[in-house]
């Protein structure tokens, strides 16, 4: 089933202009965030050693996210429900004509540029001024805040930026995030637009997009 604004965002322009903005957009926090490193004194090759320990967990971090993903877009009721129809009516048909290797290119970009702003640079930065607690409660605060298509999205992408807050102070490494990060935006991304089938609008809602609803890089 597919609604007005998914038919008026199935354009092949649109899609391709909102790929290279994507695109540009990760490129340039991934810059803000290493300028940050910069300027903080803390040089990159502490922050991407390519140890098993951090490339296992990094991998492994994955699975958690997936798993809830998979419980989203099977969701006909409840509070998920509302979140994969706007994925559904929104995200995929804009999406949908990005080739697999277009997919993998704005994973990477968004996996690499979010995790070195957000977790290397806010941080790092705040949780060696005020301690590791505080940089995890601001870098993930400002996450969802940067994710705020809507405040039950917002709240999940700070839960999600606290996990992998986490896995950067267990690891010490910004390499797990940034695959963690990564993997799951390209999985994801994938199943939606080339597997999921769209289930309609949640049971007991009229058959338009929900207001309230969006969606995790």
């Amino acid at each position: 089933m597919e609604t007005p604004g998914g038919q008026l965002l199935n354009d092949p322009r649109l899609s391709q202009r909102f790929f290279w903005f994507g695109c540009g957009l990760e490129a340039a926090l991934g810059a803000l965030g290493g300028l940050g490193l910069l300027w903080q004194g803390r040089p990159f090759a502490e922050w991407w050693q390519p140890e098993a320990r951090a490339i296992g967990l990094g991998l492994g971090a994955t699975i958690p996210l997936l798993l809830f993903f998979h419980r989203t877009m099977t969701s006909v009721r409840g509070p998920f429900a509302p979140l994969r129809f706007w994925l559904e009516a929104t995200v995929r048909p804009l999406m949908r004509p990005w080739t697999v290797g277009q997919i993998a290119m704005v994973s990477i970009l968004a996996g690499v540029g979010e995790e070195l702003l957000f977790r290397g640079a806010i941080q790092g930065w705040a949780g060696a001024r005020w301690g590791p607690a505080a940089g995890l409660i601001l870098a993930s605060g400002l996450f969802g805040a940067a994710h705020c298509v809507s405040l039950r999205y917002a709240l999940l992408t700070v839960l999600v930026g606290v996990y992998l807050g986490l896995l950067m102070q267990v690891t010490g490494s910004l390499l797990a995030p940034v695959l963690t990060h990564a993997l799951y935006d390209f999985v994801a991304l994938v199943y939606l637009l080339r597997i999921h089938r769209p289930l309609g609008p949640p049971e007991g809602t009229e058959p338009s997009p929900p207001v309230e609803s969006a969606t995790p890089r």
